[in-house]
């Protein structure tokens, strides 16, 4: 049992790197998206900057099936 916990600990603790995705405002952000009134390509070029990520959170085995 206690080494269950462990691996269910370390499996949680592996997600910490990715914590900035989630703990973000996300109302702030789309409010500030909208009223910055951005091109196309600046708010593609802001999208693509989470790309490292993805591909960092897929090679270790977490990744994201509807990418």
């Amino acid at each position: 049992m206690s080494a269950n916990a462990r691996q269910l600990k370390d499996y949680l603790k592996s997600w910490n790197q990715y914590r900035h995705i989630w703990e973000n405002n996300k109302d702030y952000i789309m409010q500030k998206y909208k009223t910055a009134n951005k091109s196309v390509s600046a708010f593609d070029a802001d999208i693509q900057r989470f790309r490292p990520c993805m591909r960092s959170s897929m090679r270790s085995g977490f990744g994201f099936s509807r990418c």
